[in-house]
């Protein structure tokens, strides 16, 4: 289980390696690959990998292990919907920087 603190890690990586003969569909496919493999948890979460990244990072590492769910960004302390849907990962991030605090999950 390949574990990573920032999505932009993945990605530079993977720009490293690229051909820059690669049409863009492939590298992102590629890319799109390199985040799934790293879903420890597969697509059920908890997405404890998200911790530590960028809110917008960290949703589109949630959509690359369950590309079916809805990201929301919230702060501390704002208001969220109590019914459960599993469709939903709500992602909360500080008020200053927009790092995850929280391990993000379904419901």
């Amino acid at each position: 289980v390949m574990a990573f603190t920032d999505l932009s890690s993945v990605v530079r990586a993977h720009t490293l390696r690229a051909s820059e003969d690669s049409p863009p569909e492939v590298e992102r496919l590629t890319q799109f690959e390199q985040m799934k493999s790293a879903c420890a948890n597969g697509d059920k979460g908890p997405f404890d990998e998200c911790v530590g990244m960028s809110g917008e990072n960290c949703c589109a590492f949630v959509h690359s292990c369950a590309p079916e769910v809805t990201c929301k960004l919230l702060h501390p302390g704002e208001p969220m919907m109590r019914n459960l849907d599993m469709n939903r990962v709500y992602i909360i991030v500080d008020g200053q920087d927009e790092l995850v605090v929280k391990v993000p999950y379904r419901g």
